[in-house]
């Protein structure tokens, strides 16, 4: 009986497109790719709201009910790191702890658990079309929110939300 070799090609953007629909489906965009050394593939989605001119009278400022609602409810900043040989150990790093025990980070909200979900099913995917070997195979997603003010009045009007993912396969 003979033993086939796996089927292995090397990620090209039609494969990555593939894999990473879901993703598309969702707002990420391909930043780019490289073959050199590792596999790297970077996508990314920005979420942007408007912030309300606050007027400057007491209990009238709704834009911290635009940040929670539309962006912290939703994705807290920090790392989230994904390894193994199935991608099943997560990690965080720079996210917020829980008010009610410091040493364990936030629980993953739903919009996050659905990232990491699509993330790791990419994941999985996009190794088998992978030609290089790599050791340690890993997904880094990072979260980044801030305020972005008007240079000219120094006014918050707008939040952004950052998602960057890179897969090193």
């Amino acid at each position: 009986m003979k033993y086939l070799k796996p089927f292995n090609e090397a990620i090209e953007q039609d494969n990555i497109d593939l894999c990473c629909v879901d993703l598309y489906d969702d707002g990420f965009q391909l930043l780019g790719y490289t073959k050199t050394g590792n596999t790297l593939i970077t996508l990314q989605k920005k979420i942007v709201s408007q912030l309300d001119q606050w007027d400057g009278h007491a209990g009238t400022d709704t834009r911290s009910g635009v940040m929670w609602d539309e962006h912290l409810s939703k994705y807290q900043p920090g790392t989230i790191t994904i390894t193994g040989d199935n991608f099943d150990k997560i990690e965080t790093s720079f996210r917020q702890t829980c008010g009610w025990d410091r040493t364990k980070p936030l629980p993953f909200t739903d919009d996050e658990n659905k990232l990491i979900n699509q993330v790791t099913d990419a994941a999985s995917i996009l190794t088998h079309y992978s030609d290089t070997e790599v050791k340690r195979k890993r997904v880094e997603i990072q979260i980044a929110s801030r305020g972005l003010q008007n240079p000219m009045n120094f006014q918050y009007e707008r939040y952004l939300t950052q998602i960057e993912i890179t897969f090193f396969l």
